[in-house]
C-alpha cells in the first residue's frame, strides 16, 4: 500500500494482480515441469499486452471429442463400435498435432516474453543514459 496526497492508504491493485499471476505461473511450472520466463509488467507496452501474454501462458490446449450414439435399431451397436474405433484413430492423430502446436505456442510465447524483457531492459538503459547526459 502507498499513501496518496490525502494521506490515506492506496491499494496497489496491479501489484497484487501481478503477484497472484506469478504464483499461478509458479504452480504451473511445478505441475508441468516446464520452465517459462514471466514478464508480466513493464513500461513500454500497454497493460493489455501483458494481460494477453499471461493468458496465453496459462491456457491449456486439450482436445475433447465425443461420439454420439446411433439410434438405428438392430445394427446400432455395430455402428457405435465402428464410430468409436474411427473416432479413436482420429483423436490419436489430432492429439499428436495438438501437442506439436502446443509446443510451438509455448516457444512463441516464451520468445515474446524474452523480447519484451529485453525491450524493458534496453529502455531502462536508455533512460539511465539520458539521465546521465542531462546531469552533465
Amino acid at each position: 500500500m502507498t499513501e496518496n496526497q490525502n494521506g490515506s492508504a492506496e491499494i496497489e491493485v496491479e501489484k497484487i494482480i501481478n503477484d497472484i499471476r506469478m504464483q499461478i505461473l509458479a504452480q504451473k511450472i511445478k505441475e508441468t515441469g516446464q520452465q517459462t520466463s514471466a514478464v508480466l509488467e513493464g513500461n513500454y507496452f500497454s497493460s493489455d499486452f501483458y494481460e494477453r501474454i499471461y493468458q496465453a501462458s496459462v491456457t491449456k490446449q486439450e482436445l475433447l471429442l465425443q461420439v454420439n450414439q446411433s439410434t438405428v435399431p438392430l445394427i446400432g451397436g455395430l455402428i457405435d463400435r465402428l464410430r468409436t474405433m474411427v473416432h479413436q484413430l482420429i483423436v490419436f492423430y489430432l492429439n499428436q498435432f495438438v501437442a506439436e502446436q502446443a509446443r510451438v505456442n509455448d516457444l512463441t510465447i516464451n520468445l515474446i516474453k524474452e523480447m519484451s524483457a529485453e525491450i524493458e531492459k534496453l529502455g531502462k538503459q536508455v533512460a539511465e543514459q539520458n539521465g546521465e547526459s542531462t546531469a552533465e
